[in-house]
């Protein structure tokens, strides 16, 4: 098995835990007595209580850039854009989780609101390991030039050649 292969089965494998990891929780805190705090609310979220749709996608598009990334040599540099375009879309994915907050409950200043969690980050981890893998397959499985045959040169007679 390839190195480039390895890292991109360790990606999807590292995509696929991160959407049964918490993604968001979502705090509500109250003042209580002086000098205290009472914490109504500490709820974490996987993707998966967020949303199903995406987390489905995130698997898929790991397991698709994964398997590709185990094709036989002749194919390589359809499995490596294959990889690489799957790797991107996760990355992408989970770059925007990290910005766009789902709404989960009310964001209320120093009273309630939503904190990112590991989850994003561990996909845009997986989803960059499977980009390396697809660059690796894409450099390292490339075939390799044949010099060009220079035409031979009339040399006079009786001179080696």
């Amino acid at each position: 098995m390839r190195a480039s292969s390895i890292f991109g089965v360790i990606g999807a494998l590292v995509v696929i835990i991160s959407t049964d990891v918490s993604w968001y929780s979502h705090d509500a805190v109250a003042a209580g007595p002086p000098g205290t705090t009472l914490i109504l609310i500490n709820a974490s979220y996987t993707l998966w209580a967020i949303t199903t749709v995406a987390p489905v996608l995130l698997i898929i598009a790991a397991t698709f850039g994964a398997v590709a990334l185990l094709v036989p040599a002749s194919l390589t540099r359809a499995g490596g854009i294959v990889a690489a375009v799957a790797g991107a879309g996760i990355t992408v994915y989970c770059l925007v989780r990290m910005f766009d907050f789902p709404n989960i409950g009310p964001h209320i200043p120093g009273v309630a609101g939503t904190v990112l969690d590991a989850g994003p980050f561990i996909g845009f981890t997986g989803g960059a390991l499977i980009i390396v893998g697809a660059v690796g397959l894409l450099l390292g499985e490339a075939p390799e030039r044949v010099p060009e045959a220079r035409p031979a040169t009339a040399t006079p007679a009786g001179t080696p050649a």
